[in-house]
């Protein structure tokens, strides 16, 4: 029960913080003295921390949960293709968002761009289960694997057909 409490914590301060310094700087920017305001940055990191540990705490508080364990569970292929998924979402999103792409950066705001979002996060849960059920590892942490044991490493998921059954 730490946790569920934790989480409340974690959350309603990180949200909290950040909430009253962007209303200062938005609604008076001027009240902020010369001295904080080099602060400024290192607080909203702060509550981004704190709503990141709250994020971890309530998937942690679901995960305890058996009704929320197994709508989880589809999850663990993207965190098994981590390294794919980072690179994959990051030429994703820069090709949508530079000029070398669609140049959709600042005509994007936070709103339309949510459906964007979830698009391409189910394409990668989606694309993850996929090869997950077929290969060992990401593409990319298979090839960082082959570089680091200098010899190429067994990709392909082994099917043991039991020996009764043939």
């Amino acid at each position: 029960m730490q946790l569920a409490r934790a989480r409340w914590w974690l959350l309603d301060l990180g949200l909290g913080l950040q909430a009253a310094i962007l209303a200062i700087l938005v609604a008076a920017p001027a009240i902020v003295s010369a001295p904080v305001r080099p602060l400024i940055p290192t607080l909203l990191e702060l509550g981004s921390a704190m709503l990141g540990l709250g994020y971890g705490c309530v998937i942690l508080v679901l995960l305890n949960d058996t009704r929320w364990r197994s709508r989880l569970t589809g999850l663990a292929a993207v965190g098994r293709m981590a390294l794919t998924n980072y690179l994959l979402q990051t030429v994703v999103v820069t090709t949508l968002l530079y000029n070398y792409g669609a140049g959709l950066y600042g005509r994007l705001g936070i709103v339309s761009g949510l459906p964007l979002v979830a698009l391409i996060f189910t394409g990668q849960v989606l694309l993850s289960r996929w090869w997950m059920v077929r290969f060992r590892f990401g593409p990319v942490k298979w090839l960082w694997r082959s570089v680091a044991y200098g010899r190429l490493q067994p990709l392909r998921v082994e099917v043991h057909i039991a020996s009764s059954m043939r």
